[in-house]
């Protein structure tokens, strides 16, 4: 078996100045957890779940922080 029996090929992509909130929302409507990030056609990055998870937590450690 090779990597294109197995991987998507009904990509969704984004733009690496889209906000965070069609990510996510894109994310969630299609139930996929990587989604691809591209500049000019070439893959500059990926936005995945884990990152949403790191993002909120980061957020919650500022928030419990003294000023």
């Amino acid at each position: 078996m090779r990597v294109r029996d197995a991987m998507s090929t009904d990509l969704q992509t984004l733009g690496r100045n889209d906000v965070l909130a069609l990510a996510d929302d894109v994310m969630t409507q299609r139930r996929i957890r990587h989604l691809p990030v591209l500049e000019g056609g070439r893959l500059v990055g990926i936005v995945t779940e884990g990152d949403f998870v790191a993002l909120a937590a980061r957020a919650a450690d500022g928030a419990r922080a003294p000023c």
